[in-house]
């Protein structure tokens, strides 16, 4: 697959709020770097900082969830209705990111395509519950915290899905 230039994976993530039934959508770029303490493992530090994020007020379903861990296999195709089933779809951003994280309901899911940052039992990234990302991992609820008007709190889902899409840093696996 190609990978789309410039605007375009905006454009992709946009269809796939829309795909969502997403009634808003946000996107912020965001210089700060983040604590290094407090993570699921000590090298994941390097993608603390400097971040696009996107927000989108749809919750993710358990399908969402089935097709970001098979990428090159979306449902999508076969649905008539959806917008996103002609692109890319969420596969662009890894032109720009080595670590797609989402927070979305009750879950945030770190997704690793390397395997190079997150080994767990042979997947491609691992997800745990909002409460324990809260409770145990300060520094990857703190990535998600004030951001776009959304906030983890261990006592309520998050009302939609915010992705953090770390910035490649110069010199890193693409």
């Amino acid at each position: 697959r190609r990978y789309p230039d410039g605007g375009q994976i905006l454009k992709e993530l946009l269809q796939n709020a829309d795909d969502a039934e997403a009634t808003e959508v946000k996107f912020l770029l965001d210089s700060r770097t983040h604590q290094s303490a407090g993570l699921l493992k000590s090298n994941l530090a390097k993608f603390q900082g400097p971040a696009l994020y996107a927000y989108n007020n749809a919750v993710f379903k358990d399908g969402d969830w089935e097709n970001l861990q098979n990428v090159d296999q979306s449902k999508k195709v076969e649905d008539l209705m959806k917008v996103g089933r002609f692109g890319l779809g969420f596969v662009s951003v890894y032109h720009m990111t080595d670590l797609p994280m989402i927070a979305s309901g009750n879950t945030v899911a770190f997704l690793d395509p390397h395997t190079s940052n997150i080994r767990h039992r042979g997947q491609t990234g691992t997800s745990k519950t909002v409460k324990r990302i809260v409770e145990k991992y300060p520094g990857h609820a703190a990535v998600f915290q004030d951001v776009l008007g959304c906030e983890l709190r261990p006592d309520r889902p998050l009302p939609g899905t915010l992705f953090r899409f770390p910035l490649r840093q110069f010199g890193a696996k693409s």
